[in-house]
């Protein structure tokens, strides 16, 4: 009888846990198929999606899911409502045994919701990477990460008339 070596499938391999409304932050619950694709710009300059990686959005409003798509291959989580997306992802993290599959979970979220899940596939052996796009983040969850890495933040033009806007 032949014995197999078993291959750690998990080595190398990342998770994305993204609740793209936080990333754009969005104030008004909406976010266009452009704003995806610019997100999904500035993520790959840092830390490039690979082959065996998964990508998982998170929304909250049910007009966001056509945006969402605009990120190809990656999976779709919705549940409506406040903190609606924060949810939804947490659910994801929780019980998708993630620190066994993935040696590295990356967060596109400050929400303190997260500091738990964090700190629990930290003590896993998880590497957990909060991508920081400019927006507040919570200080639990700073010190439930392994690291922070700052997005490269490209202001465009529909930015700066939701920022005009919201301030007026």
């Amino acid at each position: 009888m032949s014995r197999r070596k078993l291959i750690n499938s998990s080595v190398g391999r990342k998770f994305y846990v993204l609740d793209i409304e936080n990333m754009r932050g969005n104030f008004d619950g909406h976010i266009t198929a452009g704003e995806v694709a610019r997100i999904r710009n500035e993520v790959e300059r840092i830390l490039p999606v690979e082959n065996m990686d998964q990508v998982v959005i998170g929304t909250s409003c049910p007009m966001n899911l056509l945006a969402a798509g605009a990120w190809k291959g990656a999976r779709q989580v919705f549940h409506g409502g406040h903190d609606g997306a924060d949810v939804v992802l947490l659910d994801v993290l929780n019980e998708e045994n993630a620190a066994s599959r993935f040696s590295s979970v990356v967060l596109g979220s400050g929400d303190h919701i997260f500091a738990q899940a964090a700190g629990r596939l930290r003590k896993l052996g998880c590497n957990v990477i909060l991508l920081d796009t400019g927006t507040p983040i919570s200080h639990l969850l700073k010190k439930s990460v392994t690291e922070i890495v700052r997005m490269p933040r490209t202001t465009t033009i529909p930015d700066m008339i939701h920022r005009l806007t919201a301030a007026a």
